[in-house]
């Protein structure tokens, strides 16, 4: 049986829309800690670290102090699906 709670890698964008960045988390059954490693999308520098597990669920870089945040993945397919056919 799995001990995990939590667990995504997601891809992250920075202002202009690219994909520049990613982010790992991983938060066991037993603890409200959350392990994070991420690349931030503005800076490009990268760490680990733990951070206190709430929803909704974000990080600051800290090199440059950009908010990542993690949205549901119903709401970030929805938003991505409406300006694929905006664009098209």
């Amino acid at each position: 049986m799995s001990n995990v709670r939590y667990l995504t890698t997601r891809e992250l964008t920075n202002a202009e829309g690219k994909v520049t960045g990613m982010i790992k988390v991983m938060v066991l059954k037993d603890s409200n800690d959350a392990k994070v490693k991420y690349v931030c999308p503005e800076c490009g520098k990268g760490k680990d670290t733990i951070e206190k597990w709430k929803k909704p669920f974000s990080v600051k870089c800290g090199f440059c102090g950009h908010d990542m945040k993690l949205v549901k993945l119903l709401a970030q397919f929805k938003k991505e699906k409406k300006a694929a056919l905006g664009k098209g």
